[in-house]
């Protein structure tokens, strides 16, 4: 199953905010791709804490029918120019709070949890937040399996 939501005017932020707000990323793995101009974030949630929302409720019911239900988070930022992330603490992974867009500067700030300067410069304004469920088919008693679709 794959869900995506395509933002791009910064009033719509706020349509991905309940999704992103807590979830976690790892700096190393923030990887910025010059030749398309998109930055992406690999995102994930952290200690099993379950989110709110008709989307969110839909993927932990499909998670909790199936251990093995994997879901990749991916916020994709495009048109990117340059970033900038100090990361002064060095914990490395940070749950992010929210993404504002500054217009005259033509650029987002993700604030975190845990102070990390977090800046990035576009030329246009689009993100991208996805989902993707996929899970193995786990074999039930008696050696029949069942697949969450």
């Amino acid at each position: 199953m794959f869900h995506s939501i395509i933002i791009q005017e910064p009033r719509e932020l706020n349509y991905i905010h309940e999704l992103i707000h807590d979830q976690w990323f790892n700096v190393d793995q923030v990887t910025f791709h010059k030749e398309t101009s998109k930055l992406l974030i690999k995102l994930a949630e952290r200690n099993g804490k379950r989110r709110r929302g008709n989307l969110s409720r839909i993927i932990n019911s499909l998670s909790r029918k199936s251990k093995s239900a994997v879901c990749e988070r991916n916020l994709t930022i495009h048109y990117v120019n340059d970033y900038h992330i100090k990361d002064s603490e060095k914990v490395g992974l940070y749950d992010i709070n929210q993404i504002k867009y500054d217009q005259n500067k033509s650029h987002l700030s993700i604030t975190t949890g845990i102070p990390l300067e977090f800046t990035v410069t576009v030329s246009r304004f689009e993100l991208v937040y996805e989902e993707t469920i996929t899970s193995n088919p786990v074999p039930a008693a008696g050696g029949t399996g069942f697949t969450v679709l």
